[in-house]
């Protein structure tokens, strides 16, 4: 399945298939959001730039940010997101 993802140091909003948590471009941590792909095929392009222009916003990211669940109990989540 495809799923929306939003990567503060590019600045950029990803459609990735899976639960990703590493960033494409920069390999930075990923913040999955809670946006169906389907949701954002529909919007307009207005609709598009504004939902970028939120996830900008610390505030609205933690609230539309979504954690996978698996990710919370496996170890590298624990310590810091760090995968190695």
């Amino acid at each position: 399945m495809i799923y929306m993802h939003y990567c503060k140091k590019c600045d950029y909003l990803h459609m990735l298939s899976g639960h990703r948590t590493n960033c494409p471009g920069c390999n930075d941590t990923l913040t999955e959001l809670k946006i169906s792909y389907m949701d954002y095929y529909k919007m307009d392009l207005k609709e598009r730039e504004a939902l970028a222009a939120n996830c900008r916003n610390e505030d609205f990211l933690k609230k539309s940010a979504y954690v996978y669940k698996k990710h919370k109990f496996s170890k590298w989540y624990k310590e810091g997101r760090e995968r190695g």
